[in-house]
């Protein structure tokens, strides 16, 4: 086994991203016996990290970051045990055990359009520096999504650069966060599952890593077993999370067609125990770093290992979602044309993030979204409360090359509305009633970041024919008492006026929104110039 290492007090982490800094982070504060290292080549990541400004928002992360680094007021009798640097090799010397959390991004798609193998590029570099600077023995965890296989591989890329005498034990340990409770899932995870060489010295390696995660987690929700197993199993359960999303927008589509009401659909179908209800929510689409890549990345090795059928199986799951984002913009289209003279059609965009509480933008349909309805002639106006003007800047240019910008200051007096994004800050509020009068009614009005939302005065501002398009199946249906017609996806049109029976379905959270400043992106399809 890895002699030398008896018990690990020095954890050091490559990559300062999504996974390795909230993973080292938590690893941190609930393991105060040991030092925790993040380290990156990135000297403005490091840096971000060292700051009250943390390089991406995610939920109760920079409270967890400050107490453990030793930043936080008032948290007496406790040392700072958690650390960001780019001195990666003087870090890399000292570590008992060194996590790899390094991006493997999609890379090109397969010559038959079967799916995309991950490039490891970085990840293989990564490999090979480590192997020339450890100087003893220790413990490497890939926490990288990387091929079934992978492991081994590992083995191979780093016996010819190690020095004589030093040797190294590989674990698989992928990572089950969701973007927006990243925290959470760490702090409470649903299972920890740690992949070894199946003899007596890797079962020791998982055992020690188990230990440190036995300082917050039940041993029963500790899962060792063989590195493939535990390869396959991070891109398995994305691949059936993405499924399930994917099944219940296909059945959406039907449900538009008949008249049915997919929220009723999936509520009784929730209620099966061998189905459950978690992920059946109908929405425009999947986005984030993950599904998407994971499930290409199935696609690839299923075509590599000759199984065409399982290919085209997972292949499809792609399909639907983005045939699935095309048709609620073409539904927005359809209900407000763009005006082909005169004032410009009007679309306001809430939520740019592919999901709440998070202001990752990577594969979000919103973008999807934008681009189309510019290239049909539409003017557009873009809020979302946590992503960076920049990021929507760069973002749109990506897709359109050439532009000019100007920053608008509201959102109103837009013809439709697209809710792109399901913050419980942007639901409304419908005013309290008493046996089916109105109590008080006066604005509904929630406060995001200081500003007001407030739904009724973005009624009042807009113009015909004032669509809301809920991408989410998220606002409550009773948001047309305010005059406005509501279009979820696969459900019954709600058109303005009080609703007089039937209970909400898959109800409510809701707020408002106006006179918040919302990026303006204003595109002429003709000349191929837009501002925002």
């Amino acid at each position: 086994m890895v002699s030398a290492v008896r018990r690990v007090r020095k954890v050091v982490c490559v990559g300062a991203g999504y996974v390795g800094g909230p993973t080292s982070s938590i690893l941190a504060l609930k393991c105060p016996d040991i030092d925790v290292t993040v380290v990156d080549k990135s000297l403005s990541r490091i840096e971000a990290w060292n700051s009250d400004t943390l390089p991406f928002k995610e939920p109760g992360l920079l409270e967890a970051v400050q107490v453990a680094s030793g930043r936080k007021p008032n948290v007496s009798g406790r040392r700072a045990n958690l650390f960001f640097s780019v001195n990666v090799d003087e870090e890399i010397r000292k570590a008992d055990l060194i996590f790899v959390a390094v991006e493997t991004p999609s890379g090109k798609r397969d010559a038959a359009g079967q799916g995309a193998a991950p490039n490891l590029t970085s990840f293989h570099a990564v490999l090979k520096h480590i192997a020339e600077t450890i100087v003893h023995d220790f413990i490497l965890v890939n926490k990288s999504t990387v091929p079934c296989g992978s492991a081994e591989a590992t083995k191979h890329i780093i016996s010819p650069y190690l020095r004589p005498g030093v040797k190294c034990q590989i674990l698989s340990n992928p990572e089950f966060l969701a973007e927006g409770t990243a925290v959470a899932d760490l702090i409470h995870p649903d299972r920890i599952v740690i992949g070894c060489d199946e003899s007596e010295e890797g079962f020791t390696a998982a055992n020690m890593l188990g230990d440190l995660y036995r300082n917050w987690v039940s041993d029963d929700n500790i899962i060792i077993m063989g590195s493939r197993a535990s390869e396959l199993t991070k891109l398995a359960a994305n691949c059936l999370l993405a499924q399930r999303i994917s099944s219940i927008n296909a059945l959406s589509a039907i449900c538009d067609k008949v008249g049915a009401d997919v929220t009723q659909v999936s509520r009784a179908c929730g209620l099966d125990r061998r189905i459950g209800k978690h992920m059946l929510r109908s929405t425009l689409g999947f986005g984030g770093s993950c599904f998407e890549k994971d499930v290409m990345h199935m696609t690839n090795t299923a075509a590599r290992l000759g199984l065409p059928q399982v290919a085209t199986f997972f292949e499809s799951i792609i399909d639907i979602n983005t045939f699935q984002t095309s048709r609620f913009t073409q539904n927005i289209m359809d209900q407000v044309p763009s005006s082909s003279s005169g004032r410009r059609t009007i679309m306001g965009i809430l939520g740019f993030a592919f999901k709440p509480d998070t202001d990752d933008t990577r594969c979000s349909p919103a973008i999807q979204v934008v681009r189309e309805l510019v290239m049909a002639g539409y003017q557009i106006k873009i809020f979302d409360p946590l992503v960076e003007e920049s990021t929507i800047r760069a973002d749109l240019l990506a897709s359109f090359p050439e532009g000019k910008c100007a920053l608008d200051e509201q959102v109103v007096g837009a013809n439709g509305i697209a809710i792109l994004n399901s913050w419980k800050n942007l639901q409304y509020i419908p005013p309290q009633r008493e046996t089916g009068f109105i109590k008080s009614f006066e604005v509904s009005a929630v406060s995001i970041d200081g500003a007001q939302v407030d739904w009724n005065r973005i009624a009042d501002s807009m113009h015909s024919p004032k669509y809301v398009f809920d991408g989410h199946n998220f606002i409550d249906p009773r948001l047309n008492e305010t005059g406005l017609c509501i279009d979820s996806i696969g459900r019954p049109i709600r058109l303005p006026g009080p609703i007089v029976d039937g209970p909400i379905v898959n109800g409510p959270m809701v707020t408002d929104l106006a006179d918040i400043p919302v990026l303006e992106l204003e595109i002429s399809s003709v000349a191929g110039e837009f501002m925002f």
